[in-house]
């Protein structure tokens, strides 16, 4: 399974599961341009490794020069629509 971020504006990866963890980077929304592999969820919250710029299918090996990371991001606002949604067979 891998996720993407539905159009909403920047979504923040954080080091902690709150609005007040460590910004490790912040993202546009839309399909394209991250592969996002979710790893834990907490309530709202949701672990993930995120392969920046590196849309691909997950089945396909990482591509070389990747930027990888982990972190949490914020999968359900505040109004309970979700900021990340899950997608399977486009591949």
């Amino acid at each position: 399974m891998f996720l993407y971020i539905a159009d909403t504006g920047l979504l923040a990866l954080r080091a902690e599961p709150s609005e007040d963890g460590e910004l490790i980077l912040t993202f546009p929304g839309g399909i394209g341009g991250h592969l996002l592999t979710r790893l834990e969820l907490r309530g709202d919250w949701m672990r993930v490794r995120i392969e920046v710029h590196g849309y691909r299918c997950p089945s396909e090996p990482p591509w070389e020069g990747v930027d990888v990371m982990e972190g949490w991001v914020r999968w359900r606002g505040a109004d309970g629509v979700p900021n990340i949604e899950s997608i399977s067979g486009v591949c």
